[in-house]
């Protein structure tokens, strides 16, 4: 008879470590694999959207991985966005020198 191997544990879901610190390897790797995301603004908005939810995770590391990875394909869908609008320069003082035909 065939004896029944016992399952792999699975790691303990804890919740996001305080601090989450990059290590050199994951830098290494959002360089590499999600060039277009900005990382310190990414991975603050990763911390700030995981404490605000309280979830646990088993792998923090592979989370914060996806959530690069869809950090690189939002701002490769929407390169624009992420140059300011043309729009008025309210700091400029040009208009001035305007002949508003008054």
């Amino acid at each position: 008879p065939a004896v029944a191997q016992p399952k792999p544990k699975s790691k303990r879901k804890t919740a996001l470590p305080d601090p989450f610190l990059l290590t050199t390897e994951m830098a290494r790797w959002a360089r590499e694999r999600a060039p277009a995301a900005n990382l310190s603004l990414e991975t603050e908005k990763f911390c700030n959207h995981w404490r605000g939810k309280g979830e646990t995770r088993a792998d923090w590391v592979a989370t914060w991985r996806t959530w690069m990875l869809n950090a690189q394909t939002y701002a490769q869908r929407a390169p624009m966005a992420r140059q300011p609008a043309a729009g008025p320069d309210f700091d400029s003082l040009d208009w001035i020198h305007e002949d508003l035909g008054i």
